[in-house]
């Protein structure tokens, strides 16, 4: 399984989750099966609906977010991507917890 997860800095599984999907410009990619985890650059600041534009070419089955916008969750999911969310606050977590993630099923509004 691919998961994509907006991230602060580039340190691999000790990357920090961002709080936001559509605030930054970099995204945690990880294959689970493979046990990697690669640091992207999707260009520009990340706002909006930028982040799902970016992060089509990696195919990600799933997104791990703390907070999304509307229009975001919308596109993803029309796309056939999952969103789940929780309280793990670096890439390692998350992936260490992937039975603990929630469902997502509202956005901000932004």
């Amino acid at each position: 399984m691919i998961i994509a997860m907006p991230v602060l800095d580039d340190k691999g599984r000790e990357s920090r989750i961002s709080m936001h999907f559509g605030h930054n410009p970099l995204f945690a990619v990880c294959d689970t099966e493979k046990g990697d985890v690669t640091v992207v650059d999707i260009g520009g600041h990340g706002q909006g609906c930028t982040p799902v534009e970016g992060l089509k070419k990696y195919k990600p089955d799933l997104i791990y977010t703390i907070d999304i916008g509307g229009k975001a969750m919308l596109l993803l999911k029309q796309m056939g991507i999952g969103i789940k969310t929780g309280k793990f606050m670096t890439v390692g977590e998350v992936l260490e917890n992937l039975d603990r993630l929630g469902e997502l099923d509202e956005g901000c509004g932004r």
